[in-house]
């Protein structure tokens, strides 16, 4: 990995003193805002990384500069509508970061491609702008298993608990069986339907436990859900509390 080259200044917002406090902890380099608009005031590119419940209200208390740039990672508000907010500022960037970027080896979904937010998200991983806002919506939603994925190694896990083996034993072979299945993915060209049926032996354990669970429409029900999340993504649903705006001089 190499190392981290910036010449510019990072400004939190203070909206979480918590938060803030921890970051600025951590890397000393970061300033803490006197407010938000103090935070605006001091840069040139702004990420908002607000709930989207309050987003609007928020956004809407601060003056924007033509110059900003914006990347903003608040769900379920449109590109059309943060042009509004943020106006005169036209540069706005929606993105999808995910927690590997803290390594530096997640990929970032952005609409539209942007250089400055590409360079930025490249250096953090891999930046992939998509063509449409609904094309970003959709892998928006996609995020949403990540949980579920998780929970579905947990009740493996805890059932081979169940059966005896030691809870780190029973973790690191439902990780090995999963990572098999990511390392397939990432070294061949086949779609995930092939994998699961090279997986699938005829009248083999898989094809069981798969059949078993497309019987309990488990599958549809994967679906739906990610129908349900989408519709969220475009603006319905609930809304959750807020994190700090975060802003970057370069």
């Amino acid at each position: 990995m190499s190392s981290l080259s910036f010449d510019g200044s990072i400004t939190l917002s203070p909206r979480n003193a918590a938060i803030a406090a921890q970051l600025k902890a951590e890397f000393p380099i970061l300033t803490v805002g006197a407010s938000n608009q103090d935070v605006l005031d001091r840069s040139d590119l702004v990420l908002l990384t607000l709930r989207p419940q309050s987003a609007a209200d928020i956004i809407s208390e601060l003056s924007f500069r033509s110059d900003h740039r914006i990347i903003s990672v608040v769900a379920a508000l449109s590109r059309e509508r943060l042009l509004e907010l943020v106006a005169p500022a036209r540069t706005v960037v929606k993105a999808i970061p995910l927690p590997m970027v803290a390594e530096r080896r997640g990929v970032t979904a952005l609409y539209p491609s942007e250089p400055e937010a590409n360079k930025l998200f490249d250096f953090l991983g891999s930046a992939l702008p998509v063509q449409s806002e609904s094309q970003f919506s959709a892998m928006s939603t996609a995020t949403s298993i990540a949980a579920s994925y998780a929970a579905l190694a947990e009740t493996t896990t805890s059932w081979l608990c169940a059966h005896g083996l030691p809870g780190s034993e029973a973790r690191n072979y439902v990780h090995a069986l999963l990572a098999e299945i990511v390392d397939a993915a990432e070294h061949s060209s086949q779609s995930f339907a092939e994998i699961a049926e090279n997986h699938a032996t005829k009248g083999g354990l898989n094809e069981q436990l798969r059949a078993y669970l497309e019987e309990r429409n488990l599958f549809e029900a994967l679906s739906a859900g990610l129908d349900r999340v989408l519709a969220r993504v475009n603006g319905d649903g609930q809304r959750t509390a807020n994190p700090p705006v975060v802003a970057a001089n370069q």
